[in-house]
């Protein structure tokens, strides 16, 4: 199956093809059904070797998928693409084809809870024939029929799928929306939880002007519930804002969401700070009421995504989103991800701030000898998780440290909580992980030693690194999906501490460890090489489920 890369043309040369082919008589099905695993499945019959559009809209009314297949021998067809991590609504679809008349459509609804569902529809393409104009005549009829019940249908499954389209206004170059206060209270009352407990509130802010920016204002003393997510959907990016993103105690009255493209001129000045190719710019900005909010103000983070086509010759996996402060400083987003199958970048934001995408391809000299682990070292180190000794060395087989193992998971899974005074006593607040070890201690990561301390500059072992990311893991809300795992296959089974045993054997059944040749070692020192390893597994599973 051919990918469509240009829309316009594509269209173009299905309408010449409508024009310049006579029409034939045969039977034209359209099967459309989400099986199991929420993939769109969309197959039929056609005139044999027949090529075959399929365009489907997303319950926005943006093209969320486009392909074009050849009918086989025997006439038929199939697409298929995952709707996984996609906003639950009607998705429409649109089949072109040189032998119909007119694009067959058919809509569909998908819910992250369902199990399977399907539709179907067939048309019979007209000959020059009197019995056939006839045929075509009662079809015309049925398929107005249809389409009024399915106007209907569709009326009804948009209150479903609690999608708000508010007014807009444009002043200037911003596009300003505002959300009934009413209309999301009844809203909010009546939608249902999905699956990770949140009501899903879809904003879609629809604008055919050519804005910089849009500001969503929403009435956040209309929610009550605290588990709502508000999914704002633009055309610059897609928004995720968790309701209690302030704590419930400040009492706010409005919550203003921001997305905005960067005007050229601060585009330049970022440029010459980062001193790379910009592949893609935006601000993001949350306030509530007047005052504009940071990482020191938010609960939780707001997810953003946006479509984001590589240049030619870019790496992907070199990919990083970076942070620039209004005071110039630049820091990477761990949590910044890039999904090849959707073509977007996504990533947590906790500030409002201006954000960059940049290929930012960094190596070590060392770790030409560690090929089963050079890769992952440059991907973490080009997202900012981890750092070499030096800048040209990252001494991959040395053992690392307690307090570089903890300053590496807390970075990668961006863990915050409000550091206290009673850290460990062999921690000093002078010291480049006291922050992160203090972190780890509020949030029940790590107890100590024994004595009030930590023993910072000793060696983790390999069972002690996975008990403390299995606990992190755990904090973060990361949701495993295979349960455990025996691992009395191992051979050093029996050296494995009962106070590790569970998150072995979790972090086994999920592939985050290995082990190899069916030995563990449990107990032995890891390196940085290893750790950096687990530490790319673990967060490349954390963070798709967080950000698809």
């Amino acid at each position: 199956m051919k990918r469509v890369k240009n829309f316009i043309s594509l269209f173009c040369a299905t309408a010449i093809l409508l024009l310049a082919f006579p029409v034939l008589s045969a039977n034209f099905t359209v099967n459309i059904s989400i099986d199991s695993n929420k993939y769109l499945v969309i197959n039929g019959k056609a005139i044999t070797n027949a090529s075959v559009t399929v365009k489907v809209l997303d319950p926005f009314g943006n093209i969320d998928y486009l392909d074009q297949t050849t009918a086989g021998n025997d006439g038929t067809y199939e697409f298929k693409y995952s709707l996984a991590g996609k906003s639950e609504g009607v998705y429409t679809v649109y089949i072109y084809s040189k032998d119909l008349a007119a694009p067959i459509s058919k809509t569909i609804t998908y819910t992250t809870t369902q199990q399977s569902s399907f539709s179907s529809v067939s048309v019979i393409l007209p000959s020059t024939s009197t019995s056939t104009q006839q045929q075509t005549q009662q079809q015309t009829q049925t398929q107005q029929t249809q389409q009024g019940q399915t106007s209907q249908q569709q009326q009804t499954q948009q209150v479903q799928s609690t999608v708000i389209k508010p007014q807009i206004q444009v002043v200037g170059e911003v596009a300003i929306s505002k959300v009934d206060e009413k209309t999301l209270s009844q809203i909010v009352a009546n939608v249902k939880t999905n699956e990770n407990g949140e009501k899903i509130i879809q904003i879609s802010v629809d604008t055919k002007t050519n804005v910089l920016e849009y500001e969503q204002v929403i009435p956040l003393k209309a929610v009550v519930d605290k588990n709502v997510v508000f999914d704002i959907s633009t055309n610059i990016a897609q928004v995720k804002v968790p309701a209690d993103i302030v704590s419930s105690s400040l009492k706010v009255e409005n919550l203003s969401v921001n997305i905005g493209k960067i005007s050229s001129e601060d585009l330049n000045d970022i440029k010459q700070l980062v001193g790379k190719s910009i592949e893609m710019a935006l601000k993001v900005e949350v306030k509530a009421d007047d005052k504009v909010l940071t990482n020191k103000d938010v609960q939780k983070p707001v997810i953003v995504k946006s479509k984001y086509v590589p240049s030619i010759g870019v790496q992907t996996k070199y990919l990083a989103v970076m942070k620039v402060a209004e005071d110039g400083k630049i820091e990477p987003v761990a949590s910044s991800m890039y999904f090849a199958n959707n073509k977007e970048i996504a990533f947590r934001a906790r500030d409002s701030a201006k954000y960059i995408v940049v290929e930012n391809h960094k190596t070590f000299a060392d770790i030409k000898d560690v090929n089963w682990a050079k890769e992952q070292i440059e991907i973490l180190a080009s997202r900012g998780i981890i750092n070499g000794v030096d800048n040209n060395n990252f001494a991959p087989q040395k053992p690392i440290t307690r307090a570089d193992f903890l300053l590496m998971l807390v970075r990668s899974l961006e863990l915050s909580a409000p550091v206290k005074n009673d850290s460990f006593v062999d921690v000093k607040k002078d010291d480049y992980y006291y922050d992160a070890v203090a972190i780890a201690k509020a949030l029940g990561i790590v107890n100590g030693v024994g004595d009030g301390k930590f023993n910072p500059k000793g060696y983790i072992t390999r069972q002690d690194m996975i008990v403390m990311a299995d606990r992190a893991l755990k904090v973060a809300g990361y949701k495993y999906q295979n349960g455990s795992m025996n691992i009395n296959a191992f051979k050093d089974a029996m050296k494995i501490s009962n106070y590790a045993k569970e998150s072995i054997q979790k972090f086994v059944a999920e592939g985050f460890v290995h082990g190899s040749n069916n030995i563990l070692k449990p107990a032995d020192n890891a390196s940085r090489a290893e750790v950096a390893i687990i530490i790319y597994r673990l967060i490349n599973s954390y963070y798709t489920q967080q950000l698809k």
